[in-house]
């Protein structure tokens, strides 16, 4: 069993490039998570939840539980590429054109500035996608 939530933004977790790199000498991201007051409270609620239903269903003793600090699932990784209208505070405007490059469109869940709370925005990406192109097209 486990449980989904919304990864809040929060300034202090964030990705940058550290000096390590990988064989073909490209920097390699480094993942700068943070949990705050609010997102440990937020885990600890959904555990003693998880713990409660688990409980009902007749599992009195799991034979092994898992925090969210034991694994990294990339199956929903938003962000590092915020949508905005200001160069200082995002990365991209609204078509998901690049602020300094603008031949670069980024048309995936980086443009998120959150998760949403686990749900697949498979469609929503492909609707930026769209729009995305169309801007390129001169359509909009």
């Amino acid at each position: 069993m486990t449980a989904i939530g919304e990864s809040l933004p929060h300034p202090n977790s964030y990705v940058d490039l550290p000096e390590k790199v990988d064989q073909f000498s490209l920097p390699l991201p480094g993942l700068r998570p943070y949990l705050n007051k609010n997102a440990i409270s937020r885990l600890k609620y959904m555990r003693t939840e998880c713990e409660k239903i688990l409980n009902v269903a007749g599992c009195a003793l799991p034979f092994e539980v898992f925090s969210s600090a034991d694994a990294f699932s990339s199956t929903h990784v938003f962000g590092t590429c915020r949508m905005g209208l200001d160069p200082m505070t995002s990365v991209c405007n609204a078509y998901g054109q690049a602020h300094d490059l603008n031949n670069l469109y980024c048309c995936d869940a980086s443009v998120f500035p959150s998760s949403g709370g686990g749900e697949s925005p498979g469609l929503t990406i492909q609707a930026l996608a769209i729009r995305a192109a169309d801007h390129i097209k001169g359509l909009v």
